[in-house]
């Protein structure tokens, strides 16, 4: 209806299959914040890796990570962001190969 004429944000959304209106939108920024635990950990006494996904227009997603508590880095590499359009978040498979890859290279370290 209102075609080009209007900005339309979307906070928080939970749409599944946007509307054809939406077919032009872009996903302008995105955070997925997430903490991976050992399994003996079920207290949750002990924070363990903490990961950020973040988009910020126009860059793609990257994936930042705090392994040690001292801050968080962005980890390295141009993998493309594998499942994700530009209206939706990255895979969790794409996070943890990201995750996976930088732990493996501070191994190397």
């Amino acid at each position: 209806r209102y075609g080009q004429t209007r900005t339309i944000i979307i906070v928080n959304s939970r749409i599944e299959t946007l509307p054809r209106e939406l077919d032009s939108a872009v996903l302008a920024y995105g955070i997925l914040p997430l903490i991976a635990r050992s399994k003996g950990n079920d207290a949750g006494n002990e924070v363990g890796l903490k990961v950020v996904a973040m988009k910020r227009f126009p860059t793609p997603w990257s994936v930042f990570i705090d392994v040690y508590g001292d801050g968080f880095v962005e980890t390295r590499g141009s993998q493309p962001v594998v499942g994700a359009s530009e209206k939706q978040l990255p895979s969790p498979e794409w996070i943890a190969q990201r995750v996976q890859a930088h732990v493996e290279g501070l191994s190397k370290q």
